[in-house]
């Protein structure tokens, strides 16, 4: 869909690049609502245009008319079967199943405040031991957020269907739980996909919040630390954030720049560039 008078610019999505990665975002969820991170002024570019497409007034109307609907790569992707033993490659593998449908996909990691409001009808439904194994499995590491669109409608039942049913043994074959989800894992049956359009609406609202929280804590803590200039940047480089670590073998707060570079991550502490005396 392009953007023309008041629909949703579905064009030019960008995830930043410290969320390029499961392992990568997980922290780098953690450290932004935790108030230790500050994203560039181009990374938080690429926030803004998600937090955009989720608050624009149009989502609801393509939710009520079945475009859109909320899916999830749940944490360990790679306890599974046929996939991979790395968890991202497992992950995107999952993902190129449905990849022209996918809008963008953002990955993080849930605190326990969001697991308790995402799944607050599993912890009214379920015995506790269930509920606690759910709990404790939707924080064990990284989860992926998918924004999927279906131009013909139904999408949150095109996507249960591709999901398969919760069981593995029960799913169709050739769904992705019945290709590779192990039985014995549940709750680990790798994707989530929300069950009606009013369960895409209060899911997306918790994501939005989520994502908006990072926002908005990421322009709060960006004062504090160091300008953007004070990190020299080589060739082919470019800045991702600015995260607050503790000193090396001390207890004072220092701040080092998340680096990219050819496709590697680095982190490096800031140089003040010095002009020669004339």
């Amino acid at each position: 869909m392009t953007k023309e008078n008041n629909e949703i610019d579905f064009m030019n999505i960008e995830t930043p690049g410290v969320f390029s990665s499961r392992g990568l975002a997980e922290l780098t969820s953690v450290a932004l609502r935790a108030e230790k991170m500050s994203l560039s002024e181009l990374e938080l570019e690429k926030l803004h245009k998600i937090n955009q497409v989720l608050n624009h007034p149009e989502l609801e109307r393509l939710i009520d008319e079945g475009n859109i609907t909320l899916g999830i790569i749940k944490p360990q992707a790679n306890n599974s079967r046929r996939l991979s033993t790395d968890d991202q490659v497992a992950a995107d593998l999952i993902a190129e199943e449905i990849k022209d449908n996918i809008v963008f996909s953002l990955s993080l990691k849930l605190l326990p405040k969001d697991v308790e409001k995402f799944y607050a009808d599993a912890k009214e439904k379920y015995p506790e031991h269930i509920w606690k194994s759910i709990y404790d499995f939707s924080q064990s590491g990284p989860l992926t957020f998918l924004l999927i669109y279906h131009e013909d409608g139904d999408a949150v039942n095109r996507w249960r269907k591709e999901m398969g049913k919760t069981h593995a043994n029960e799913a169709d074959p050739e769904s992705i739980r019945g290709k590779y989800a192990i039985e014995e894992e549940l709750p680990n049956n790798l994707v989530h996909g929300s069950d009606s359009k009013e369960a895409v609406k209060r899911e997306l609202g918790i994501f939005r919040d989520i994502t908006a929280e990072m926002e908005e804590k990421s322009i709060k803590v960006r004062d504090s630390f160091p300008s953007e200039s004070e990190f020299v940047l080589n060739p082919g480089e470019r800045l991702l954030a600015i995260e607050k670590t503790c000193a090396p073998r001390k207890k004072l707060p220092s701040f080092v720049g998340v680096i990219y570079r050819d496709d590697l991550i680095q982190r490096r502490s800031p140089e003040k560039q010095l002009s020669k005396a004339s």
